[in-house]
């Protein structure tokens, strides 16, 4: 029997019930006297991490599809105030790891990545940032609450920012015009609190950075990444590449546009816009946009076939934009059901077509990595992540 998403069982971890049964485990784990009793105590530690990260991949699911459900705008909190903990509990694993005196045989059962991955993340947490740490997600949520928050009168009608593509991309420049002005004013209208979130987040990591020993959170934001193997040096040549390269084919592409479209001057109301006749629109709902796509991976692969009945059986995708959604798109992972999940916000446009490949992209490389034991490795790094998504 295929259980569906919404059976999927949600119960909060009592977090200190998982830390002390981690400490238990650390403890057995550091006193072992072979490579396999810690490989083996190893398998009870991600079971116990596994077990909370899909209740907290759930609630994150439950509460991004209704920002206003009472239950799990609390339960997203509950994380809020134990993520901090949580990731504690993980420099501990990976120091034990690092300063394990079977490390070279645990490296021939995991694999050297896993070491790597530690050696980056436990520069990244120490206990004397536990408190700003929480004050860190309690402003990202303000932000996600923030944004999920817009109600737009636009024709009659409260629209969220989702809402009002169709309307940035009609046929009618004075459309365009009317309802990007639209869009912006709710920036303009909040323009206070998003300044008051953007101000506090950097202090507050700057703050987390300098407790941490780093110059700034640039180079901490790279090493929570697991930006390994090349830094900000490397980057900022990429930047100068797209400069020199890239920006010069934009403008000249921007010049046929304005030709293309029949305007003078292009204005920022009309980048969304690209052909006289409209942009291109799925030619149905949803459940079409679904039932083609099921189409295309059934014959793309077997292994794609499978991997779209697998996420239409099970209900794990939720595609419609409503009132109180979060805005955006994403690709998240349940490691209790061995579950990908997909989250975006069709609208009628273009995009519809673009993020649900984008994020079945994602979706398919958890899919086909299910079955890997090492946790670390159902994900890529952030930036590997997107080689999937944007192949796809």
């Amino acid at each position: 029997m295929s259980v569906k998403f919404s059976e999927f069982v949600y119960k909060r971890p009592d977090i200190n019930y998982i830390v002390k049964a981690f400490n238990v485990l650390l403890s057995e784990f550091q006193n072992a006297e072979s490579a396999g009793v810690q490989y083996s105590k190893l398998k009870e530690i991600n079971a116990l991490r596994k077990d909370f990260d899909s209740m907290r991949s759930i609630a994150n699911v439950r509460y991004t599809i209704n920002t206003e459900d009472k239950f799990y705008s609390e339960e997203y909190e509950y994380f809020d105030n134990v993520n901090p903990v949580y990731s504690g509990i993980r420099e501990k694993l990976y120091r034990a790891l690092a300063e394990s005196r079977f490390r070279d045989e645990l490296e021939k059962k995991t694999g050297k990545e896993l070491f790597k991955i530690a050696s980056v993340y436990v520069k990244t947490f120490d206990d004397s940032i536990l408190e700003d740490l929480k004050a860190e997600n309690h402003l990202v949520t303000s932000y996600i609450k923030l944004i999920a928050s817009a109600k737009i009168l636009y024709e009659g009608e409260d629209r969220n920012l989702s809402g009002m593509a169709p309307f940035i991309q009609s046929e009618n420049r004075e459309v365009r015009k009317s309802a990007s002005e639209s869009k912006w004013k709710f920036f303009e209208d909040n323009e206070s609190e998003f300044d008051r979130i953007y101000d506090e987040l950097v202090k507050i990591r700057t703050l987390i950075a300098k407790k941490l020993g780093y110059k700034n959170f640039i180079e901490l934001g790279y090493d929570r990444m697991e930006r390994m193997g090349y830094a900000s040096k490397e980057v900022a040549g990429f930047r100068d590449a797209v400069k020199e390269f890239i920006i010069p084919v934009t403008q000249a592409l921007n010049k046929l546009k304005k030709k293309r479209i029949g305007l003078d001057n292009l204005y920022y109301y009309d980048e969304a816009f690209s052909f006289r006749d409209g942009n291109p629109v799925p030619k149905g709902s949803p459940e079409w946009i679904v039932e083609k796509a099921n189409k295309m991976y059934m014959e793309l692969s077997e292994e794609t076939g499978s991997f779209i009945n697998f996420m239409i059986d099970h209900d794990l995708m939720d595609l419609y934009n409503r009132k109180g959604k979060s805005a955006g798109g994403y690709c998240t992972y349940i490691a209790n059901h061995e579950s990908p999940f997909i989250f975006s916000n069709m609208n009628g446009t273009s995009d519809d077509i673009r993020v649900l490949t984008h994020e079945a992209g994602h979706a398919f490389q958890v899919y086909e990595s299910r079955d890997f034991e090492i946790m670390e490795y159902i994900h890529p790094s952030t930036d590997a992540c997107e080689i999937h998504s944007m192949s796809m």
